[in-house]
């Protein structure tokens, strides 16, 4: 049968704990700071080449809150905006492999494409279950994070969820 601690050692041991804890938390800490992660790094290739690729699908025209939506996006990453413009498919294609930054445009509610793109809140609502949104690359979530917040800086829909 085990004795209870004698008081001294109970000292010695927080003495110890409280030693070390200020070094064990800056240690956690510094490794907080790369979250959430962009495997692939698209946040940190935006603002080094100051460069940033935005697909708009064809026959849309796009809300005033598009232009806030991308100014806002263009401000948080010093990047000048290159426009291309084409089908919703192939451009979403395209931002799944990593060719196109955003896609903006107008899409169903419950898109096919949710599993291999990841959509923004709305920017604004369309007819029926349409919702102008933006799509970004899946698991690129420093990037996506910073979309969404954009998003929500300039459009009240994007307020509402």
């Amino acid at each position: 049968m085990r004795s209870a601690p004698k008081p001294g050692h109970l000292y010695a041991c927080y003495a110890l704990v409280m030693r070390y804890l200020p070094a064990l938390a800056l240690t956690l800490l510094a490794g907080c700071n790369s979250l959430p992660r962009d495997p692939d790094g698209t946040l940190d290739r935006i603002r080094q080449q100051h460069r940033l690729t935005v697909g708009w699908v064809d026959g849309a025209s796009p809300p005033p809150v598009v232009r806030r939506f991308l100014e806002e996006v263009a401000r948080d990453t010093h990047a000048a905006i290159i426009l291309r413009s084409g089908a919703a498919e192939p451009l979403l294609a395209q931002v799944r492999d990593g060719q196109i930054d955003l896609l903006i445009g107008p899409f169903e509610k419950d898109s096919p494409w949710a599993g291999d793109v990841a959509f923004g809140p709305p920017l604004a609502r369309g007819a029926g279950e349409i919702e102008i949104k933006a799509a970004a690359r899946n698991g690129e979530n420093r990037w996506i994070m910073l979309a969404e917040r954009a998003a929500r800086t300039v459009s009240q829909e994007a307020r509402a969820e």
